[in-house]
């Protein structure tokens, strides 16, 4: 398993706009320009930081769309780089001693 260290960070915002504007279904590309535009208000309500793993950080890059090889790691969250050992007598990944 990767030694590195990962957070996973939630922000809620709160948007305040008009009834006729639709922003429940905009990508985070389009809210940004909406809000930046002037016609609704943004605002940070909430935060919440967790510590993730490295299957964990996996797990969750591919949630967010991306793949776990943005932070060098493979599926299993281990880095890229890092040999994996597997048992002669079962065939079962195992971590080095």
């Amino acid at each position: 398993m990767t030694k590195n260290k990962f957070k996973k960070t939630t922000v809620t915002l709160v948007i305040l706009h008009e009834d006729d504007q639709n922003v429940e279904n905009l990508d985070i590309g389009a809210l940004a320009e909406f809000v930046g535009s002037g016609p609704g208000v943004l605002m940070k309500r909430d935060d919440e930081t967790v510590m993730l793993d490295g299957k964990q950080m996996a797990d969750a890059l591919y949630e967010a769309g991306s793949e776990p090889g943005f932070f060098q790691l493979d599926d299993d969250g281990r880095d890229e780089d890092e040999p994996v050992f597997v048992c002669k007598t079962c065939g079962e990944n195992v971590e080095e001693d």
